[in-house]
């Protein structure tokens, strides 16, 4: 499973974050605010990788559930983006 969601989010999921980043930010606070997104970016991944095997431990099955989750609210998230512009 794991082998398969890599490709899939790099090709999904994976680059938004920065390529968002990169388009909010106005002209004059580019390096400012990319340097913001790439702290912010590293710590949930610092965060998320020590948090793992705990909740892994903990929910065993309902991990893959809880980020499933998560998965279906950033895409709805992103599908509503059209109705509110």
């Amino acid at each position: 499973m794991v082998c398969t969601f890599v490709p899939v989010f790099l090709c999904s999921w994976g680059h938004l974050g920065w390529l968002i980043a990169g388009e909010i930010f106005t002209l004059e606070t580019p390096s400012a605010g990319q340097s913001v997104t790439v702290f912010t970016n590293l710590l949930f991944t610092f965060v998320m990788a020590h948090s793992f095997i705990a909740m892994l431990c903990h929910l065993k099955l309902g991990i893959f559930i809880f980020f499933s989750g998560w998965v279906i609210i950033m895409s709805i998230f992103v599908l509503c983006q059209d109705w509110w512009y």
